[in-house]
């Protein structure tokens, strides 16, 4: 993800450089002044200089290998939670999809959740122990981890997921 937007900010740069350059070229004019000279002057030629090229701005990107672990999204909702009353904590869904990833985890507030989890799922396949899946509405957030792996290669997204009291 992080590599996307470094990317995406590298092409915006390169397009604004272009665009900066292209309004700021100065453009190949001949101007003509009227004179009162004699009818028997010659005029002055004018040289037309050949125009300067435009820089262009050239972006490799080295395409990510196609095994590895991305996740394509993760939900939690709704959001903000309804904690008006603490002793009905609102309950949660979520949802989390992935590609070339073999298992998930999660986490809440840095403490673990669940681990071993499908790569792609939704709350339904949280263990017994985080069911119901509610929002504890002991504070005002709570962030949410998932991380998606495959052997030595992984991907996490954090969610911060707030509550009104």
């Amino acid at each position: 993800m992080i590599v996307e937007a470094a990317l995406i900010g590298l092409l915006v740069v390169a397009l604004i450089a272009a665009l900066m350059v292209s309004i700021f070229r100065a453009p190949n004019v001949v101007v003509a002044a009227a004179t009162s000279a004699p009818a028997t002057a010659s005029p002055t030629p004018t040289v037309d200089s050949p125009p300067t090229p435009a820089p262009t701005v050239t972006v490799y990107v080295d395409a990510a290998p196609s095994s590895a672990v991305r996740i394509t999204h993760f939900f939690i909702g709704p959001i903000p939670a309804d904690c008006s009353d603490p002793g009905n904590p609102p309950p949660l869904t979520m949802q989390w999809t992935s590609v070339n990833g073999s298992k998930a985890s999660l986490t809440m507030n840095s403490v673990m959740i669940a681990q071993n989890l499908p790569p792609s799922g939704d709350e339904g396949d949280l263990p017994a122990s985080a069911q119901p899946f509610v929002y504890g509405c002991q504070s005002p957030y709570e962030v949410f981890k998932l991380t998606v792996s495959h052997g030595a290669s992984s991907a996490t997204q954090t969610l911060t997921a707030v509550a009104t009291h």
